[in-house]
């Protein structure tokens, strides 16, 4: 989930990316939601479609949305990093005359990690 200062007022974006090498994939969205929203993510491996798949619940609505993550490395590419990565960010306009912030309050629970 990410907020950049040109993002709807009161809104994130929620949206995944794949890492390897050295290199980052674009943004893969699943859209805004709401500050203050429960949303359930999740990220499942489909190796046999070589691709990863991430799909965001919104836990007041119930409206689900996904995107299909490719990438080109071959399944046998041992990992480099093996982390797993909640993360919250805020990125502030970059103006130089009128400094400005982020505050970010954001809380993780029934993290479930499969192996």
């Amino acid at each position: 989930m990410g907020r950049f200062a040109w993002d709807p007022p009161g809104q994130a974006l929620v949206h995944g990316q794949t890492f390897s090498a050295g290199n980052y994939s674009t943004y893969y969205s699943l859209g805004w939601v709401a500050f203050g929203t429960p949303v359930t993510l999740t990220l499942v491996w489909d190796q046999p479609n070589h691709q990863f798949v991430i799909t965001m619940t919104n836990r007041l609505t119930h409206e689900t949305n996904t995107a299909t993550m490719p990438y080109t490395y071959s399944d046998t590419t041992p990992a480099a990093g093996p982390s797993k990565l909640l993360l919250a960010s805020g990125f502030a306009a970059n103006c130089t005359a009128n400094t400005s912030s982020i505050y970010t309050d954001v809380s993780f629970d029934n993290v479930y990690i499969g192996q």
